[in-house]
C-alpha cells in the first residue's frame, strides 16, 4: 500500500499477535500483562485507552486504509480466552467487513519465509526525499531499518 492522493495507509505483517489497531480490550489486556507482568492495573488501562484512541483512525471520516497479513499462529494462539483467538476477533471481525481494512492469513503450509522471526511494517512518507523504512517492534523498543538491505528483505514478503 502506498500513500496515493494523500490517503493514509498501513501495511502490517503480524506473526504473533493481532495488530493493536484490531485488538479488543480483553485481548490487549492479556497481551500487555504477558509482556509486562509487573505493570499495574492503571498502567494496563492506560495502554488499552491509548490503543482505543488509535483504533478511532479506522472509523474516522477519512479512515486509515489497512492491509494486515496475519500469520496463522495469530489465529491459533490462546491469548484472551480458552479458545484460539478468544474474543479477539470481535473488533477484527467487524473491521474485516469494513472497506478500508483488508485482512489476510499466511497459512502454516506456506512454509519458510523471511519474516518468521518478527512482525514488521514498511513505512513510506509523502514528502519528497523522505526515505522509506521498515518498522519492527519488539517487547522493549521499536527499531526502524532504513538501509537498503533491510528494505530489500521485507519488500519481498
Amino acid at each position: 500500500m502506498g500513500l496515493e492522493d494523500g490517503a493514509k495507509s498501513l501495511f502490517t505483517y503480524q506473526n504473533q499477535l493481532v495488530h493493536g489497531l484490531m485488538q479488543t480490550d480483553d485481548y490487549a489486556a492479556a497481551a500487555i500483562r504477558a509482556a509486562q507482568p509487573a505493570a499495574s492495573a492503571d498502567e494496563v488501562q492506560c495502554q488499552i485507552a491509548a490503543r482505543a484512541t488509535r483504533q478511532a483512525l479506522l472509523t474516522a471520516a477519512n479512515p486509515l486504509q489497512v492491509w494486515a497479513v496475519l500469520d496463522e499462529a495469530v489465529l491459533r494462539r490462546h491469548v484472551d480466552g480458552p479458545t484460539p483467538c478468544g474474543r479477539s476477533w470481535t473488533v477484527s471481525g467487524r473491521l474485516q467487513r469494513s472497506p478500508n481494512v483488508t485482512l489476510e492469513v499466511l497459512p502454516f503450509d506456506a512454509g519458510a519465509h523471511a519474516s518468521m522471526g518478527t512482525s514488521f511494517e514498511p513505512l513510506q512518507f509523502p514528502e519528497p526525499g523522505d526515505t522509506a523504512i521498515v518498522y519492527i517492534e519488539d517487547q522493549t523498543q521499536p527499531v526502524s531499518g532504513d538501509r537498503r538491505r533491510h528494505r530489500a528483505v521485507y519488500a519481498g514478503l
